[in-house]
Protein backbone atom coordinates (compact mmCIF):
# COMPACT_ATOMS: atom_id res chain seq x y z
CA UNK A 1 0.00 0.00 0.00
CA UNK A 2 2.82 2.36 0.86
CA UNK A 3 4.51 1.75 -2.05
CA UNK A 4 2.02 2.15 -4.31
CA UNK A 5 1.10 5.59 -2.79
CA UNK A 6 5.27 6.63 -3.39
CA UNK A 7 5.56 5.70 -6.87
CA UNK A 8 2.16 7.76 -7.71
CA UNK A 9 3.72 10.57 -5.39
CA UNK A 10 6.88 10.34 -7.47
CA UNK A 11 4.94 10.25 -11.07
CA UNK A 12 2.92 13.48 -9.69
CA UNK A 13 6.05 15.22 -8.78
CA UNK A 14 8.03 14.30 -11.82
CA UNK A 15 5.43 14.40 -14.64
CA UNK A 16 7.27 16.69 -16.92
CA UNK A 17 10.19 14.37 -17.02
CA UNK A 18 8.19 11.40 -17.72
CA UNK A 19 6.07 13.06 -20.04
CA UNK A 20 9.74 13.87 -21.61
CA UNK A 21 11.20 11.06 -21.69
CA UNK A 22 7.79 9.24 -23.40
CA UNK A 23 7.61 11.54 -26.25
CA UNK A 24 11.80 11.08 -27.00
CA UNK A 25 10.97 7.61 -26.98
CA UNK A 26 8.01 7.60 -29.12
CA UNK A 27 9.88 9.74 -31.50
CA UNK A 28 12.90 7.93 -31.96
CA UNK A 29 11.17 4.86 -32.15
CA UNK A 30 9.67 7.02 -34.89
CA UNK A 31 12.59 7.73 -36.43
CA UNK A 32 14.40 4.05 -36.08
CA UNK A 33 10.94 2.79 -38.39
CA UNK A 34 11.13 5.69 -40.98
CA UNK A 35 14.81 5.35 -41.82
CA UNK A 36 14.65 1.44 -41.73
CA UNK A 37 11.85 1.77 -44.36
CA UNK A 38 13.85 4.69 -46.19
CA UNK A 39 17.08 2.31 -46.33
CA UNK A 40 15.31 -1.13 -47.57
CA UNK A 41 13.48 1.01 -50.21
CA UNK A 42 16.51 2.46 -51.29
CA UNK A 43 18.28 -1.10 -51.00
CA UNK A 44 15.33 -2.27 -52.81
CA UNK A 45 15.99 0.34 -56.24
CA UNK A 46 19.23 0.10 -56.15
CA UNK A 47 19.12 -3.50 -56.55
CA UNK A 48 16.88 -3.17 -59.21
CA UNK A 49 18.61 -0.41 -61.02
CA UNK A 50 21.50 -2.64 -60.98
CA UNK A 51 19.88 -5.81 -62.53
CA UNK A 52 17.40 -3.64 -65.02
CA UNK A 53 21.17 -1.84 -66.82
CA UNK A 54 23.63 -4.31 -66.18
CA UNK A 55 25.95 -2.50 -63.58
CA UNK A 56 29.73 -3.32 -63.87
CA UNK A 57 30.90 -5.40 -60.79
CA UNK A 58 34.39 -4.34 -62.19
CA UNK A 59 36.54 -3.27 -64.72
CA UNK A 60 39.70 -4.03 -66.10
CA UNK A 61 42.31 -1.94 -68.91
CA UNK A 62 44.65 -4.53 -70.94
CA UNK A 63 47.39 -3.10 -72.31
CA UNK A 64 46.95 -4.86 -75.77
CA UNK A 65 44.30 -5.28 -77.98
CA UNK A 66 41.59 -7.55 -77.08
CA UNK A 67 39.87 -9.72 -80.25
CA UNK A 68 36.40 -10.97 -79.98
CA UNK A 69 37.64 -14.39 -79.66
CA UNK A 70 39.17 -13.55 -76.55
CA UNK A 71 36.37 -11.54 -75.23
CA UNK A 72 34.02 -14.57 -75.70
CA UNK A 73 35.98 -17.70 -74.05
CA UNK A 74 36.95 -15.58 -71.32
CA UNK A 75 32.83 -14.88 -70.87
CA UNK A 76 32.66 -18.75 -71.34
CA UNK A 77 35.66 -19.76 -68.88
CA UNK A 78 34.57 -17.61 -66.01
CA UNK A 79 31.05 -17.35 -66.43
CA UNK A 80 30.92 -13.55 -67.35
CA UNK A 81 29.55 -10.59 -68.90
CA UNK A 82 32.33 -8.68 -70.79
CA UNK A 83 32.13 -5.63 -73.01
CA UNK A 84 34.80 -3.90 -74.70
CA UNK A 85 34.12 0.30 -74.56
CA UNK A 86 36.10 2.92 -75.60
CA UNK A 87 37.09 6.38 -73.33
CA UNK A 88 39.22 9.14 -73.39
CA UNK A 89 39.41 12.40 -71.46
CA UNK A 90 38.92 16.19 -73.15
CA UNK A 91 39.74 19.14 -71.28
CA UNK A 92 37.77 21.97 -71.80
CA UNK A 93 37.77 25.26 -69.81
CA UNK A 94 39.27 23.68 -67.38
CA UNK A 95 36.58 20.95 -66.57
CA UNK A 96 37.84 17.41 -68.14
CA UNK A 97 34.93 15.27 -69.89
CA UNK A 98 35.32 11.82 -69.78
CA UNK A 99 34.01 10.27 -73.42
CA UNK A 100 32.84 6.53 -73.34
CA UNK A 101 31.29 4.62 -76.46
CA UNK A 102 27.60 3.41 -75.93
CA UNK A 103 27.38 0.17 -74.05
CA UNK A 104 24.53 -2.64 -74.85
CA UNK A 105 25.74 -5.38 -72.69
CA UNK A 106 27.00 -4.02 -69.39
CA UNK A 107 26.36 -0.49 -67.75
CA UNK A 108 23.72 0.30 -70.18
CA UNK A 109 22.60 3.77 -70.58
CA UNK A 110 19.94 5.18 -68.45
CA UNK A 111 18.42 8.32 -70.32
CA UNK A 112 15.96 10.17 -67.87
CA UNK A 113 15.49 12.43 -70.35
CA UNK A 114 15.91 12.99 -73.84
CA UNK A 115 17.19 10.19 -75.98
CA UNK A 116 20.29 8.54 -76.70
CA UNK A 117 22.41 9.25 -79.96
CA UNK A 118 21.69 7.89 -82.68
CA UNK A 119 23.75 9.69 -85.36
CA UNK A 120 27.19 10.33 -86.09
CA UNK A 121 28.57 13.99 -84.30
CA UNK A 122 25.44 13.20 -81.49
CA UNK A 123 26.71 13.36 -77.40
CA UNK A 124 24.70 11.92 -75.13
CA UNK A 125 25.83 14.26 -71.92
CA UNK A 126 23.68 15.26 -67.98
CA UNK A 127 22.51 18.66 -67.95
CA UNK A 128 23.42 19.49 -64.40
CA UNK A 129 26.89 18.78 -65.77
CA UNK A 130 26.50 21.24 -68.43
CA UNK A 131 25.45 24.07 -66.04
CA UNK A 132 28.12 23.51 -63.13
CA UNK A 133 30.78 23.80 -65.91
CA UNK A 134 29.38 26.55 -68.31
CA UNK A 135 30.33 24.54 -71.24
CA UNK A 136 27.90 24.83 -73.87
CA UNK A 137 26.14 21.91 -76.04
CA UNK A 138 27.80 23.62 -79.45
CA UNK A 139 31.22 23.92 -77.93
CA UNK A 140 30.75 20.02 -77.07
CA UNK A 141 29.62 18.90 -80.29
CA UNK A 142 32.43 21.25 -82.35
CA UNK A 143 35.47 19.51 -79.98
CA UNK A 144 33.28 15.76 -79.94
CA UNK A 145 33.03 15.71 -83.76
CA UNK A 146 37.17 16.41 -83.51
CA UNK A 147 37.70 13.64 -80.68
CA UNK A 148 35.57 10.94 -82.18
CA UNK A 149 37.06 10.83 -85.33
CA UNK A 150 40.66 10.76 -83.96
CA UNK A 151 38.81 7.34 -81.46
CA UNK A 152 36.53 6.41 -84.51
CA UNK A 153 33.43 6.12 -82.46
CA UNK A 154 30.37 7.36 -84.09
CA UNK A 155 28.24 8.32 -81.12
CA UNK A 156 29.47 8.05 -77.37
CA UNK A 157 28.19 9.24 -74.05
CA UNK A 158 30.05 12.06 -71.78
CA UNK A 159 30.82 11.31 -68.21
CA UNK A 160 31.69 14.57 -66.42
CA UNK A 161 34.61 14.73 -64.02
CA UNK A 162 35.98 18.14 -62.30
CA UNK A 163 38.76 19.37 -59.81
CA UNK A 164 38.10 21.88 -57.82
CA UNK A 165 40.80 24.70 -58.46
Amino acid sequence: MILRKSVYRTLKEKKFQYAGVTVLLVLSVMLYVSLSIAISTLEERNSTFSADYKQETFHFVTGEEVTEDQLSSWEKEYDVTLEKRNSTDLTVDGATLRLFTETTEVNIPYISEGELPSQEGEVAHLKYSLKKTDITSETLLLLETLKQRSLGLSTCLIIFTWSSK
